[in-house]
């Protein structure tokens, strides 16, 4: 049987396409991925396969370079690395009914159309975002926390500034270069200039220990307070700490032994294993996206009830959104995660 809303749950009033709303909505809530992919929009039309084109590093000059007198070096001769995604397509729609239409107060008022349309945008965003966080989550770098333990299972330590450092150095080895713009936070596509720096993106239950670590500085110290990044909470070394609860934790797969750390979401008894917490650290070019910025990248659907076959009393009508999606990790010598735990309160 069909699941519909009822008087009790919603309210609903809606002209036509509402796309704006939805895509307003979905910038505001929170996006910290889409601010920093190598952003594809895609439009109408085009395959379903996306393609990113990487041009490899030259070697570097040096005394083997060197040219002799009216003799033409033999030159270098570039290549490049194509890497590929192909694009699934997400979406849902909300069901409606007739008596709602009818019957509800709030249907007369033009904010109920708009706040659906928020709903729908916040949702197709926190999809995005969550779809976005199990790719990077995957990369096939990682650092654990306290720098001695070697596999997931016996992590048993919260992130110090020398976590920070050690993956710097490993970025830095990697000739990853600092994020300079970022992706801005409106319906429509564009970019916008930030000082250069490595981004740390993680679970927000990890806000009290990056307080506690050694060198934080909260975001409000900055010399420029005023271009603090999506969810950032602050810095650490060449990192801005970004804070997102898509970057979900691996619950209860650490060490035990303590009561110090979360297990399970909560303090751990003293057999409890831990939780383990990713920090994802992201160099420019990472990774790549379809965003959901654009007119082009999602589509708004109403309906009204109306008489048709199989609902000949116009009984039912939907609201719904669906989009086209892909995350894929470019370069993974330009991002590494931290594995750690969560100080417990």
């Amino acid at each position: 049987m069909p699941i519909l809303n009822t008087t009790s749950e919603i309210a609903f009033r809606s002209q036509g396409f509402l796309r704006g709303a939805f895509l307003e909505e979905g910038q505001l809530a929170n996006m910290i991925f889409e601010r920093f992919g190598q952003s594809d929009p895609q439009p109408k039309n085009t395959s379903k396969t996306v393609k990113w084109r990487r041009i490899n590093n030259l070697p570097v000059a040096n005394a083997k370079n060197a040219m002799a007198e009216g003799i033409t070096p033999a030159g270098t001769r570039f290549t490049y690395e194509d890497v590929e995604g192909v694009q699934e397509q997400i979406g849902d729609w909300l069901p409606l009914t007739d008596v709602l239409l009818d019957v509800h107060e709030d249907n007369k008022s033009k904010r109920l159309a708009n706040h659906l349309m928020k709903l729908c945008g916040r949702q197709a965003a926190e999809v995005k975002e969550e779809r976005r966080a199990d790719v990077l989550k995957a990369g096939s770098n990682v650092h654990y926390a306290g720098g001695v333990v070697t596999t997931r299972a016996t992590v048993a330590a919260a992130v110090t500034r020398n976590d920070f450092r050690a993956v710097e150095r490993f970025l830095m080895r990697q000739r990853a270069m600092k994020i300079t713009s970022i992706i801005k936070a409106t319906a429509l596509y564009g970019t916008s200039a930030i000082e250069p720096a490595f981004i740390a993106v993680a679970h927000p239950d990890l806000a009290d220990t990056f307080r506690d670590t050694d060198g934080f500085v909260v975001w409000k110290d900055y010399a420029d307070s005023g271009k603090r990044l999506p969810g950032e909470i602050g810095s650490i070394e060449g990192f801005r700490i970004c804070l997102t609860d898509v970057v979900k934790p691996w619950l209860a797969a650490g060490s035990s032994g303590g009561t110090s750390f979360l297990s399970n979401g909560v303090r751990a008894g003293a057999s409890d294993a831990y939780d383990v917490y990713p920090i994802i650290c992201l160099a420019e070019n990472a990774y790549g996206i379809v965003p959901l910025q654009g007119l082009d990248n999602v589509d708004i659907l109403v309906r009204n009830p109306k008489a048709e076959n199989g609902d000949e009393l116009a009984q039912k009508g939907s609201i719904g959104w669906k989009s086209w999606d892909l995350t894929v990790r470019l370069n993974e010598s330009f991002m590494s995660r931290i594995e750690c735990c969560a100080k417990a309160l």
